[in-house]
């Protein structure tokens, strides 16, 4: 298993920080944040379970694409 790395902030480079609440046995909300209290960029995302519970894959796949749409940036872009 990689690393899951985070860039840091697009609006002021602070380095963020990633919370996660489980909702119930089949959603759980993980919140990544810019740790600047002047910027509080922030995003939300809900993994929901593959099957009837939440897995150490879904967890592991939701954190990833999390990471992927905090990572993305303008310029990354493709058409």
């Amino acid at each position: 298993m990689s690393e899951i790395k985070l860039k840091p902030c697009p609006f002021c480079g602070t380095l963020p920080y990633t919370s996660i609440v489980k909702s119930s046995d089949e959603k759980m909300k993980i919140y990544i944040q810019c740790d600047s209290s002047e910027c509080g960029a922030k995003m939300d995302f809900t993994i929901e379970a593959e099957s009837v519970f939440l897995d150490f894959d879904d967890v592991i796949n939701g954190i990833s694409k999390a990471a992927e749409a905090w990572n993305r940036r303008a310029d990354n872009e493709t058409d």
